[in-house]
C-alpha cells in the first residue's frame, strides 16, 4: 500500500509541474483504517481521529484540496455498529466548518472496500451501514459531490479544483468482476466532464510488486476507461 500512495504523490507532483499550476497542492490518501475503527492489532479510534485532526490542522500549510479514502474504512461491514461509530467520529472531523474554515468542510470521498461489504468481499452482498453513514443523503447538495450510480452511494464521484486545475475523482466499489453497467456509467461520467482531469479510486486496483500488475478489477477499469484523454491517474 505504501508503494501505491508514493506513486500517487509522485504522479501528482509531476502533473502539477507539467501543467504549471499556480501553487502546489495536496491530495490526502487514507488507506485501510479498519484496525483503528475496530480497535484491532494495536489500532484504536484515537489514532484515526489523530489522522483526521492532522489533516485539518495542516489544510492551509499543505493546501489540501481533497481527501480520498481507498476503502476498508471499517473491519466488519454490516456486522458492527461500533466500527462505524468510531470511523464516523474520525471522518466527521473533516466536515467541521469551524475548524476547517470551509462551509462544507474539506471535500472527501470514500471507496467501498471488501470490508465494507457483507459477506466480506462480496459485491453482490450488502453495504447497508456504508450507505447509512456515507450514503447519498450525507453528500447530496454539497458543491463538490457529483453524483452516484443506481440507488446507493457504492459508486460515486466528486469534483474539486486546485491551483486553477479542475478535477473529477471517481470512487468505485471493490468488485473482482465489475458490473458492466457501472463501468459504462463511469465512462459516461468522464466523457460528460471531459474538461476535468480525472482520477479513479478503487480498493484493489493493482497487486503487490514494483512494477505491479493490474488486479482483475483494475484491468477491467483500465480497459473501460482508457479511451478518455482526461484520465491520468
Amino acid at each position: 500500500m505504501k508503494d501505491k500512495v508514493g506513486a500517487l504523490i509522485c504522479s501528482l507532483a509531476a502533473f502539477s509541474a507539467c501543467f504549471g499550476s499556480d501553487k502546489d497542492f495536496s491530495i490526502i490518501v487514507l488507506p485501510d483504517t479498519q484496525y483503528y475503527s475496530a480497535s484491532m492489532n494495536g489500532g484504536s479510534p484515537d489514532i484515526f481521529e489523530a489522522q483526521a485532526l492532522w489533516i485539518v490542522e495542516n489544510r492551509d500549510v499543505l493546501n489540501i484540496a481533497f481527501v480520498t479514502h481507498l476503502g476498508d474504512l471499517v473491519q466488519n461491514g454490516d456486522d458492527s455498529l461500533a466500527d462505524w461509530e468510531a470511523a464516523n467520529a474520525a471522518i466527521s472531523l473533516l466536515e467541521d466548518p469551524v475548524t476547517t474554515g470551509l462551509p462544507e468542510g474539506i471535500p472527501f470521498g470514500v471507496a467501498v472496500g471488501n470490508h465494507e461489504q457483507s459477506p466480506q468481499g462480496d459485491a453482490d452482498g450488502t453495504t447497508v451501514l456504508f450507505n447509512r453513514y456515507l450514503g447519498i443523503s450525507r453528500f447530496d447538495g454539497r458543491a463538490y459531490y457529483g453524483g452516484h450510480f443506481g440507488a446507493t452511494n457504492d459508486n460515486h464521484y466528486e469534483m474539486f479544483s486546485a491551483s486553477n486545475l479542475d478535477f473529477i475523482i471517481l470512487h468505485l466499489e471493490y468488485d473482482t468482476s465489475p458490473d458492466s453497467a457501472v463501468l459504462i456509467w463511469a465512462d459516461e461520467v468522464l466523457k460528460e466532464h471531459y474538461t476535468r482531469r480525472a482520477i479513479v479510486v478503487t480498493h484493489h486496483m493493482v497487486g503487490a510488486g514494483n512494477p505491479a500488475d493490474f488486479s482483475a478489477q483494475g484491468q477491467m477499469i483500465y480497459d473501460a476507461l482508457k479511451g478518455n484523454p482526461n484520465l491520468f491517474l
